[in-house]
């Protein structure tokens, strides 16, 4: 995924300075809007005829007050209690009042999420969090970065309570990634030089009810061809690991255009996965299991363990 920030929203006080209806303010908005209605028609209705062909619809002035979110709240046809005058016309500096006094109230009245029983709530705040498309991939080393925190979808900072509800669904779509140059080069000094940098950087997690919430994590690797031994040559593959609390720790085996791992290879990773899953401790489990299938064994991921083979081109 790219690095375009989830937060990429209107700066926060735009709004409120604007002085646009939105949820929160109808008081002082009607307020406003009364008063600019009767400065630009003093309670007399508009002159449409072809000698004013510059009149502005009073209805037009309400809604240009109005933020767009409040605005896709009223639907196309408004029923109303205005009745058109004795030549079939529509007082629309009514219509306008009305729409203020009646619609728009209604429409602008804040939704109190909050007060809804919890279990609703979550199932709110987890399709609201499942809407955004994709997953958010987090390369190992931008976690030094602490603004990689906010990355989370912003429902985790709406309040203390609703972070504790959100925490969960939002960690879940958090892929922890680690790219072939870290990878390459952590691996290429030791496999403990890889097995401590990430447990490093992921130690501010530990301990916290964040990293127990992770469920994807991957692990780019150049693996070497073994039917190339006078010029080696290399393939990258994506090992990405999984856990769900009903299926546990498993691994997509990795699939690349022109090369496949060795029928070994596969073997062995399968061998890992089960082999971490059997050692887990309860407490550990989550994005526990992650990282100790990423860091359990390091010496698998070195230069040499798994191999690959130049896959058949099929003929189209």
């Amino acid at each position: 995924m790219d690095n375009t920030h989830i937060d990429a929203v209107e700066p926060v006080g735009h709004l409120t300075k604007s002085g646009k209806l939105y949820e929160g303010n109808y008081p002082e908005w009607a307020e406003r809007i009364s008063a600019i209605l009767e400065e630009l028609y003093g309670g007399v209705e508009p002159d449409y005829s072809f000698l004013s062909p510059d009149t502005i619809d009073p209805r037009d002035v309400v809604l240009s007050e109005v933020s767009p979110a409040v605005r896709s709240r009223l639907p196309d046809l408004l029923p109303t209690n205005v009745q058109p005058d004795e030549f079939g016309g529509w007082p629309t500096l009514e219509l306008a009042k009305e729409l203020v006094s009646r619609h728009l109230k209604k429409v602008a009245q804040p939704f109190r999420l909050m007060d809804l029983p919890l279990e609703l709530r979550k199932d709110i705040e987890e399709l609201a969090i499942s809407a955004r498309s994709g997953e958010l991939r987090w390369p190992l080393v931008a976690l030094l970065a602490l603004h990689q925190r906010r990355r989370l979808h912003p429902m985790t900072r709406v309040s203390r309570k609703m972070r504790e509800e959100t925490l969960e669904p939002a960690w879940g779509q958090v892929r922890l990634c680690i790219d072939e140059y870290d990878s390459t080069r952590l691996l290429a000094q030791s496999g403990n030089m890889f097995f401590n940098t990430v447990h490093n950087i992921l130690n501010p997690f530990y301990g916290s009810q964040d990293i127990s919430h992770l469920r994807s994590a991957s692990l780019y690797l150049r693996v070497r061809r073994i039917d190339a031994p006078d010029m080696p040559t290399y393939a990258t593959f994506q090992l990405r690991f999984t856990y769900t609390p009903r299926t546990g720790l498993d691994l997509e085996v990795p699939d690349h255009k022109y090369h496949a791992l060795t029928r070994v290879s596969v073997l062995r990773l399968k061998v890992h996965v089960e082999r971490v899953s059997q050692s887990l401790r309860s407490d550990i489990l989550g994005g526990g299991s992650l990282v100790a299938a990423l860091t359990a064994v390091p010496g698998l991921w070195q230069d040499g363990s798994l191999l690959c083979v130049q896959r058949l081109r099929v003929q189209s």
